[in-house]
């Protein structure tokens, strides 16, 4: 036996290790429940590829070495997939009487009794097998057996014949649920894409899909290479649902009324935070591409304008914002350096079209030209919310020929003056360039009276355009 060892590790004269000179014992990989069995697996032993012990490389014609770099969130990768069907009484709440009630208690009841199951399996596994057996993932130290079918009792057969059951019947729930979900999804036309799966026809498209899906994962031919990116898959999933109910109850939104007892924002936050930290911690490559193919099919449905009758958080997230920013700057008065136009335009309603291109401003309000000197003040008074009020009146220059636009011209001057407006006088505004050309002039400033630097303002803003860009400040004073 020892002549067989030393063959073994060293031919062709390389260094041998002093545990190939000692003889070789058989020990007893199932010992029954045991405490010192049990203590010596608490530990963890991660181990690299093609190493026979954690740090001591072996060789695979003799000895059971590790396949696949193993690390905790590897195996929590192909542990996860066991605990997702937290889900399950959500998608079948059709069917219940009282979904409120029997899904909270149902879930919890489920997920309390299988974590139970998994752990007591755990402690009895790392009790009574040796670590070497339970490190063999194809059993080639027990004649090519799985460990539960050795222990398995009155045969073997009993846990190949349930693993296949089981695997089967999971297929077959996903074959028939999954086409029905994807159905559901393109009839509520949310991912335009997916409009053709809206109507089942003779060809069952939705079934050929799911399958074709299916197939591609079974091909690979091992779960270790699939394992990250299904639990991605429901990572994602978790993390947008809480996501979501945060979101929800941060804003307060009239359409969310959780009714079970023990809800808090904060519980959805952290199993949101607490999703995307295991994405990130199992493979930070994989967690970015699944976030960036989020995001670019939110875009995809936001830019082909799909609405439904549930409407759209991010809207709710930024009314509430800008509300929250208005409340915040309502009573104060901005810093002069921080000080910038916004614009109030009284024009003739024909000149309005030519003004379309001015919404790059930082806020524009187009108002109809008012006949009346009374509507006239009670417009410079009323409009605007907050601290977007405008602080800017835009006139047009009266016709000469004109005393009925004279004169109210000349009302809309006292009124803004009496009401603190910045006022700005143009003429020839229908002359003035649209959003395609280019300027390459001058932008005279004529500084003959103290204005507080409006004049300089407005021309530097000019310049920031992609009209005036190129062309040159001339200060006259």
């Amino acid at each position: 036996m020892r002549f067989s060892l030393t063959h073994v590790f060293c031919d062709s004269g390389e260094f041998c290790s002093e545990y190939t000179k000692v003889k070789i014992a058989c020990t007893q990989g199932f010992s029954g429940f045991n405490m010192t069995t049990l203590r010596g697996n608490l530990n963890p032993g991660y181990m690299e590829r093609d190493e026979v012990l954690p740090g001591v490389p072996g060789k695979q014609d003799a000895e059971v070495v590790q396949d696949v770099t193993s690390t905790f969130f590897l195996l929590l990768a192909i542990y996860f997939p066991a605990v997702t069907g937290i889900m399950t009484g959500t998608n079948m709440s059709g069917d219940l009487r009282d979904p409120q009630r029997s899904i909270p208690s149902g879930t919890i009841a489920a997920t309390v009794t299988t974590s139970l199951i998994y752990y007591a399996l755990a402690v009895t596994f790392a009790a009574s097998i040796d670590r070497a057996v339970l490190r063999d993932k194809f059993g080639r130290s027990i004649d090519n057996n799985m460990v539960v079918s050795t222990l398995a009792w009155p045969s073997p057969w009993v846990v190949t014949v349930g693993s296949f059951l089981s695997t089967f019947g999971a297929a077959l729930q996903c074959l028939c649920s999954a086409p029905r979900l994807l159905q559901s999804i393109a009839k509520d036309d949310v991912i335009p894409i997916l409009v053709p799966f809206a109507r089942v026809t003779s060809k069952n498209e939705p079934l050929l899909l799911t399958t074709f899906i299916a197939e591609l994962a079974i091909l690979l031919g091992a779960v270790d290479k699939i394992a990250e990116v299904l639990d991605f898959f429901f990572l994602m999933c978790y993390a947008f649902v809480n996501l979501i109910a945060v979101l929800h109850s941060v804003l307060k939104a009239p359409n969310w009324r959780p009714r079970f007892k023990y809800f808090h924002w904060l519980l959805s936050l952290m199993g949101a935070f607490l999703c995307f930290f295991i994405m990130f911690a199992s493979d930070w490559h994989l967690a970015l591409a699944a976030c960036a193919i989020t995001f670019s099919i939110y875009k995809y449905v936001e830019w082909k304008g799909a609405k439904k009758e549930w409407g759209d958080g991010m809207r709710g997230l930024a009314l509430t914002t800008a509300q929250y920013s208005l409340l915040k700057v309502e009573d104060k008065d901005p810093h002069p350096k921080n000080w910038r136009p916004q614009l109030l335009i009284c024009l003739l309603t024909h000149w309005s079209k030519e003004l379309i291109d001015l919404r790059a401003m930082s806020m524009l309000n187009l108002a109809a030209q008012l006949k009346m000197s009374g509507c006239v003040s009670a417009l410079y008074q009323s409009i605007g919310i907050g601290g977007l009020r405008p602080n800017t009146v835009l006139l047009n220059w009266p016709k000469a020929d004109d005393s009925s636009e004279i004169k109210l011209f000349t009302e809309k001057i006292i009124f803004g003056v009496t009401n603190d407006y910045c006022m700005l006088v143009v003429k020839g505004i229908t002359d003035f360039p649209d959003s395609n050309n280019r300027l390459t002039g001058y932008i005279d400033i004529w500084w003959i009276v103290m204005d507080g630097g409006i004049l300089m303002l407005i021309a530097y803003l000019l310049k920031q355009h992609k009209v005036s860009f190129k062309s040159v400040m001339l200060v006259y004073y």
